[in-house]
């Protein structure tokens, strides 16, 4: 009876596990600042494991939204402030991890964000 439940059970337990998890990269996560563009973002991991990130100048919100994937130099992206919208940017890190560059959507300008400790 036992085997039968596992065997019933098994594909549900599997199909409802969170992939977002293993698809962000870790060092994503934290407090960025870019002190050229006077902004800084915020990625963080929600309690679903959602990985969603905050942007603000000053006090002015200028983008919320979250992070599907990252890999390769990729960042998927589903920004839903100011408007729903989904795009992919690249990044890269400084060899150290605390210096990261993102291209800004739709431009070939980017952010040079540095580690916020």
């Amino acid at each position: 009876m036992k085997t039968l439940l596992l065997a019933l059970l098994f594909p549900f337990l599997i199909g409802s596990t969170t992939t977002t998890t293993n698809e962000v990269e870790h060092d994503l996560i934290g407090v960025w600042h870019d002190q050229f563009n006077n902004e800084s973002v915020q990625i963080t991991r929600n309690n679903n494991f959602d990985v969603q990130f905050t942007r603000v100048s000053g006090y002015n919100l200028k983008s919320k939204g979250l992070i599907l994937t990252s890999h390769e130099g990729l960042i998927e992206v589903e920004r839903y402030y100011p408007q729903k919208e989904t795009y992919t940017l690249r990044y890269v890190f400084s060899p150290s991890k605390e210096t990261l560059v993102i291209t800004k959507p739709n431009s070939k300008e980017a952010w040079v964000f540095t580690r916020y400790n």
